[in-house]
């Protein structure tokens, strides 16, 4: 039985029983979440990436409707512009979840939790749902839907709401195959618009479904050399290609100019810090209520559980027993006997390995590595595949049979849990070589975007589990007519094994928010605050979550890019209070407050030393407010000298022709020290834009600012003396529309 004979995807389908049938995954997941469901309106696990996933939702809640060209202008980081790319954009739970939830209730913490339980329960029901299509199974959904929604790896990443986004990838691979199969164009469409919704949801998913889908599209093709063979299938394609792109363009381009302007791209160096060991897929967690298999000494662990090993490795021995069907087939029968034979060897030596701990096997001046091996299996695997193509190809339908199936599950499996890996591969933290990721690094570009392959451990789970549906399946079959519904007790043992909860949670009442908030909400204006102290994903990550209250522009931020400027801040701080210090921070306009809260200093002298600025306040700042240990500093708008003078703003402060005013006066010296009027040449984004005589008494200017305007990069205004700089006296800057 296969996909499109007997389970197509069609509008007749029950929705009233798919729809049970995710309510029971919801209730399943806030069983695993427990006590979550209880309090979701003030439950965080853990206050870092929880505080920043709750702000990243909330923030693409609050503008994906009332002002969604101001999306990705965030007010993080200033004075960069597009920082909201730096991180994931979560668009569609923002638009179902989040902002529905936000607007009833007010509540940030409830929008993040409630949008947790419900897409973690919607993966699961997904992956239940392709399953049970491709299997003809609904036990066999089950245990993927299971796996896929509760397995320790979910558990590990409660406090990471991206990494439970991955609804769309079971769907997306059952779709694409259905229209491989039947050529119907429904199936593409809805291929584009899963991989659409997974690419403007998380990249974490968007990018390891193109390269699933791409892995199974040309897997196919070689099972079947001739289904594809139509120049309106290949058109079809291209279109949905083009239709994808134009789709993507508005979410992919503030990204772009992120790559563009700073450079941001992740290096093979990022990867390798936060990479997967191959003790991962037998790491249960410090989670798990029943047994610790493994220390990877990574988190969190892969380890699917032993029902969903099992019933994997049932599907993988049961191409063990190959036959032909007809004489063409017979012809070829001992070709691919031998490559799987040859293939079952190579696999025996990854588990070698794993047992001995190390990356290479010698024998008599032979050797063969880990590397090799695991590498000599896909390339074989695809030559099996090209093998059965090949041989069927006079006979072949364009369905996947159940052994194909499982033939390719393997091999993804198997890629993608080589891609977790990273660059180099570990067992038990020790280096065994080079990863598959160093390789398709190199030829995938969108891959350039992943900081840390770890976080990809859904796929080979995912994977897994759908091939322990197979398994199963085939388990099934063996089994008399009469024992046939005992197979039922497989996913609820399931369940059982992967036992984690209770959770521990910290508490967040929203509505007691610190009093600096408070009044920080009432000040009228579009002004940046800079928080101090900074550079601590702990501390950072709170200021960002509570500016979901106040709403100013933050100097600082948190997420998986420190862009440059914001160091050369946090350096400036340091030197703090010094009159260099005051007068480098003065570059940032519009920055308008300081505030220092003496409880987040890690060390008693640096809190009495925040104390001392209190009652001893810095030259170039005053005193607004203190607030318990907080004290709120505001910068004097005081003239300054000519030399080294600058100020930098985002392009989304200002429209599309900025005008600087100012004033600009020669101060009192000795005119006879001076050969010919003081000059200052007024320079923007690199480029003199205008030249001024300056005079002793005072004068107002006002300059146009010409683009081109950089998007993610900062504007730099400066003011340049030809000589005699300390000469002149700035003031009164400020930046209008034209």
């Amino acid at each position: 039985m296969t996909i499109s004979q007997n389970n197509s995807i069609s509008p007749s389908a029950s929705i009233g029983r798919e729809c049970f049938i995710y309510c029971l995954f919801f209730f399943l997941v806030c069983i695993f979440t427990y006590p979550l469901i209880l309090h979701p309106g003030s439950s965080l696990r853990g206050l870092n990436d929880p505080y920043l996933f709750t702000w990243i939702l909330n923030w693409a809640a609050d503008h994906v409707y009332s002002n969604p060209a101001g999306l990705f202008n965030a007010d993080i980081f200033y004075p960069y512009g597009n920082t909201f790319a730096y991180s994931e954009p979560l668009l569609i739970p923002a638009l179902l979840t989040a902002a529905p939830i936000l607007k009833l209730s007010g509540n940030p913490v409830l929008a993040h939790n409630l949008t947790l339980l419900i897409f973690q329960a919607l993966g699961g029901w997904a992956a239940c749902f392709a399953t049970s299509k491709i299997t003809g199974s609904k036990a066999a959904g089950w245990i993927a839907g299971i796996a896929f929604a509760v397995s320790p790896f979910r558990t590990g990443y409660y406090n990471y709401l991206n990494v439970h986004m991955q609804f769309a990838i079971p769907l997306a691979l059952v779709c694409l195959a259905l229209y491989l199969e039947k050529k119907t164009i429904g199936y593409l469409i809805a291929t584009v618009l899963l991989f659409w919704m997974q690419m403007a949801t998380i990249f974490y998913g968007g990018v390891p479904l193109s390269l699933l889908l791409l892995l199974f599209f040309v897997m196919y093709l070689l099972l079947r050399p001739k289904a594809v063979q139509r120049p309106k299938t290949w058109i079809q394609l291209f279109a949905a290609g083009c239709v994808l792109l134009l789709l993507l363009a508005p979410i992919l381009w503030p990204y772009f100019t992120i790559f563009k302007e700073l450079g941001l791209e992740r290096s093979l160096k990022d990867v390798h810090r936060y990479s997967a060991d191959w003790y991962s897929f037998f790491d249960a967690g410090k989670d798990h209520n029943f047994y610790h298999l493994a220390d990877s000494g990574k988190y969190p662990g892969f380890f699917p559980g032993f029902i969903v090993y099992l019933f994997a490795a049932i599907a993988l021995l049961s191409l063990v027993p190959a036959s032909g069907n007809d004489s063409a087939e017979k012809k070829w029968l001992w070709i691919r006997r031998s490559s799987g034979l040859l293939i079952g060897i190579l696999v025996l030596f990854p588990a070698l390995f794993l047992i001995q701990q190390t990356g290479t096997f010698s024998f008599h001046g032979f050797h063969l590595t880990l590397e090799q091996t695991t590498i000599g299996v896909l390339v074989l695997g695809l030559f099996s595949l090209g093998l059965r193509g090949w041989s069927t190809k006079k006979n072949a339908k364009p369905n996947l049979s159940h052994r194909e199936w499982i033939m390719i599950l393997g091999l993804l499996s198997l890629f993608f849990a080589l891609l977790t890996l990273g660059p180099t591969m570990y067992i038990k933290g020790k280096a065994v070589g080079t990863g598959l990721y160093t390789y398709i690094y190199k030829a995938f570009l969108p891959i350039h975007t992943i900081r840390l392959s770890i976080r990809l451990g859904y796929m080979p789970v995912l994977l897994l589990s759908m091939l322990a549906g197979f398994g199963l399946v085939t388990f099934q079959r063996k089994l008399p007519r009469r024992l046939h519904s005992l197979i039922w007790i497989f996913p609820l043992l399931l369940i059982l094994e992967y036992s984690s909860f209770p959770l521990t949670y910290q508490q967040v009442d929203w509505n007691k928010t610190p009093p600096v908030y408070q009044w920080l909400s009432k000040q009228e204006g579009n002004f940046a605050i800079l928080e101090w102290p900074s550079n601590n994903e702990g501390i950072d990550s709170k200021y960002v979550f509570w500016s979901l209250k106040h709403q100013k522009m933050g100097v600082t931020g948190v997420s998986g890019f420190f862009p440059p400027f914001t160091r050369q801040v946090v350096k400036a701080m340091t030197r703090f209070p010094s009159a260099q210090s005051i007068a480098w921070l003065h570059r940032i306009y519009p920055l308008k407050y300081l505030i220092v809260h003496e409880d987040n200093f890690f060390r008693p002298k640096h809190q009495k030393l925040a104390a001392a600025w209190a009652s001893n306040v810095p030259e170039g700042l005053t005193l607004v407010r203190q607030f318990a240990r907080t004290s709120v500093f505001e910068f004097a708008d005081r003239p300054e000298t000519i030399s080294n003078w600058e100020r930098t703003f985002s392009t989304a402060l200002v429209s599309k022709k900025p005008v600087a005013s100012f004033t600009l006066v020669q101060k009192k010296t000795n005119q006879d020290s001076l050969k010919g009027p003081l000059v200052v040449e007024v320079v923007f984004n690199g480029r003199t834009v205008k030249q001024i005589s300056v005079e002793s008494t005072p004068k107002d200017y006002q300059v146009s600012l010409p683009g081109p305007y950089p998007a993610a990069e900062r504007n730099i205004f400066r003011l340049k003396a030809q000589g005699h700089g300390n000469n002149i006296a700035v003031s009164s800057f400020k930046l209008s529309n034209n």
